[in-house]
């Protein structure tokens, strides 16, 4: 794995770039890069709540493939021991990642939004509910 520099790292992701002059002198200008950073606050975010999912859906996964392995060896550490000495997160902390993954997996547009992780966890109740209904759970696959 390399490491950037934090000169590459600027020139690798827009995103990272910041300006830092801020005496513009036209109000276009500032719109331009508010929308310009509008945008990428968008796509970072979408991009977390993907990542988010995903990591819920190996930790899915991953619990799965534990409970068969203590099943053929009970001398399998607990679910919490492995977490925390394998990934180091706690078991609260995985269980809000594979509710949400698990709740959220069949429907991959989600993926593509900009909500936060955490306000999903939050709201995760009432999206249950509201995926009921097949006319909205339909647009979100």
């Amino acid at each position: 794995m390399s490491h950037l520099s934090g000169e590459e790292l600027n020139q690798e992701d827009p995103a990272n770039q910041l300006k830092e002059d801020f005496s513009v002198t036209r109000l276009e200008d500032a719109l331009a890069f508010l929308q310009q950073t509008q945008q990428i606050m968008r796509l970072n975010s979408a991009n977390l709540l993907a990542s988010s999912l995903n990591f819920g859906c190996w930790l899915n996964t991953a619990f799965e493939l534990h409970e068969l392995q203590k099943f053929c060896n009970p001398s399998t550490p607990s679910w919490n021991k492995w977490l925390s000495e394998n990934v180091g997160i706690s078991n609260s902390y995985a269980r809000k990642y594979r509710t949400v993954a698990k709740m959220l997996n069949p429907y991959k547009k989600f993926g593509k939004s900009s909500v936060s992780f955490d306000s999903i966890y939050q709201c995760r109740g009432n999206i249950q509910q509201i995926l009921l209904d097949t006319n909205i759970s339909v647009q979100w696959k």
